[in-house]
């Protein structure tokens, strides 16, 4: 009772909200926000960067009308074992495998996680929010450079038809 549910961890180091938004169970992600938590915080996998790279949008929007932050940067080790440098790692017991498709083990906003899975719309979402979504320590460069450096062929498109 009153425990912060994003304290609580299951077997994998994944909390509830990272679970439910995995799995775009959007009723599910509304309670959990319900229940005062940071989602702005957390070690690594944001609620909002998994929404972002699976192309979830109505958890996107969900998050985004709850405050989640588009600038806030953060590690992407979901859905398998944490990665090498992230603090979690070690915590639990997952067998360690190879994960081909794994994001970068960089620290990366919102934007760059919508690149990283291509998701056009969502891109469109973030970048229509009307705010700079740089904090002043990050590097700008252009999302059209971004997008073709990861091969990331639809959001080229939609970068070069609007900019």
């Amino acid at each position: 009772q009153n425990e912060n549910l994003l304290y609580v961890h299951n077997e994998e180091g994944y909390n509830l909200l990272q679970k439910v938004v995995g799995i775009n169970n959007v009723e599910m992600v509304r309670w959990c926000l319900t229940r005062n938590v940071d989602i702005n915080r957390g070690v690594c996998s944001l609620p909002l960067h998994i929404a972002c790279l699976r192309g979830y949008e109505d958890c996107v929007e969900v998050l985004l009308k709850h405050g989640a932050r588009i600038d806030v940067e953060a590690r992407m080790c979901w859905p398998g074992p944490h990665n090498q440098n992230c603090e979690q790692r070690g915590k639990y017991c997952v067998p360690d495998v190879a994960m081909g498709d794994r994001s970068s083990d960089k620290l990366q906003n919102a934007i760059y996680y919508a690149i990283d899975g291509d998701q056009v719309d969502i891109l469109e979402l973030l970048t229509q929010q009307g705010e700079d979504h740089w904090l002043p320590w990050q590097q700008k460069r252009p999302l059209l450079h971004i997008a073709c450096e990861r091969g990331a062929w639809n959001c080229v498109k939609y970068l070069v038809l609007e900019r």
